[in-house]
C-alpha cells in the first residue's frame, strides 16, 4: 500500500466537460504529485465516462488517479467508497465540476492536523463566467473568520460545516464514520456533525489558495415531492437527535442544525398548503 498525504476524493455523477477542468486544477497543484493521490468515483451509469476517465488518466500517469464505483448509485455511497480506499493521512473533498488553485493542497497542508481542519477560499461563479465572483455565504463567513488564528465551531464559522468540500480533514478525525446513505438530501451536514466532536477549530488559508464553486443549471439532482421533503427533514431531526445524545457535541451546533432542519420542514408545509 502507497502513502500519501492527501486523498482528494471526486464522486462525479454522468460528468460533462468540467470534470477535465476539476482534474486539471489538481494537475497544476504545487504541491508534488507522489504526495497525494485523487479518487475519482463513479457514482451511477458506468459508461462511456469510465472510458473517458481511464484514457485521461493514461494521458497523464504523473497523477496518481484511481477510478472506483458507487454500487448501488448515491453521493454518499460515493463518497463512503472514496473514504474505503483512500489511502492518505488528510482527505479533501471535490464536487466534480468544481475546481481549485494550484497553492490549495500545498498551503492546507501546513494549517491542518488531527485538532483542526482547514478551509481554502471559496469563490463561487456562474457557469461561463468564472471572471464574476457571486454572492455566497461562505465567502462572507471567510472574510469575518480568516483574520483569527483560528475560528471555532460555534459562530458564523459553523457554516463550514454545512458540507465536506473546500477544506482539509485529517483521517484521525473521520476514522470509521461515513456519509449516511439513507439521505440523498442532507447527507453532507450530517456527516460533518457527526465528525465535529473532534474538531478543535479551523484554519483558514491565503486568498490564494481556491476552492473555485461552479453555479451551472440543472447541477440540482435532488428532487423531492412537498411530503418526501417533510420526511427527509423529520429524519434529519431524529438522527441528529440520535447523534447529540451519544457523543460530545456541542448543543450550540446541534440547535442550529435542529434549526436548519425544522426550517425545511416549516417551508415545505407552506408550499403545500400555498398549492392546497
Amino acid at each position: 500500500m502507497k502513502h500519501y498525504l492527501v486523498s482528494v476524493i471526486i464522486p462525479t455523477y454522468c460528468p460533462k466537460e468540467y470534470l477535465w477542468d476539476c482534474l486539471d486544477s489538481l494537475r497544476l497543484q504545487t504541491l508534488p504529485k507522489e504526495a497525494f493521490e485523487v479518487v475519482v468515483v463513479l457514482n451511477g451509469q458506468e459508461e462511456p465516462y469510465r472510458t473517458q476517465i481511464e484514457a485521461y488518466r493514461l494521458r497523464y500517469p504523473e497523477l496518481h488517479l484511481r477510478l472506483e464505483q458507487a454500487e448501488p448509485a448515491g453521493a454518499a455511497r460515493a463518497r463512503n467508497v472514496g473514504l474505503d480506499v483512500a489511502e492518505g493521512t488528510f482527505i479533501l473533498f471535490i464536487d466534480d465540476d468544481d475546481f481549485v488553485s494550484p497553492m490549495c493542497l500545498e498551503e492546507m497542508l501546513t494549517l491542518a492536523d488531527d485538532r483542526f481542519i482547514a478551509v481554502c477560499y471559496p469563490y463561487s461563479f456562474q457557469d461561463g463566467a468564472l471572471g464574476v465572483q457571486c454572492p455566497y455565504k461562505l465567502t462572507e463567513a471567510y472574510d469575518v473568520c480568516s483574520p483569527q488564528p483560528y475560528a471555532s465551531v460555534t459562530g458564523m464559522a459553523r457554516q463550514f460545516l454545512s458540507g465536506p468540500c473546500m477544506k482539509l480533514i485529517a483521517r484521525s478525525i473521520i476514522g470509521d464514520r461515513r456519509f449516511d446513505s439513507r439521505f440523498k438530501v442532507g447527507e453532507d451536514s450530517l456527516f460533518m456533525f457527526l465528525i465535529s466532536d473532534r474538531i478543535q477549530g479551523i484554519r483558514f488559508t491565503s486568498r490564494q489558495s481556491v476552492y473555485y464553486r461552479r453555479l451551472r443549471e440543472g447541477s440540482i439532482i435532488h428532487s423531492q415531492g412537498v411530503w418526501h421533503s417533510i420526511r427527509t427533514g423529520v429524519a434529519l431531526v431524529r438522527e441528529y437527535t440520535r447523534i447529540y445524545w451519544k457523543g460530545n457535541y456541542s448543543t450550540y451546533l446541534y440547535v442550529t442544525r435542529l434549526l436548519g432542519a425544522g426550517h425545511r420542514v416549516l417551508h415545505c408545509l407552506k408550499q403545500k398548503i400555498k398549492h392546497l
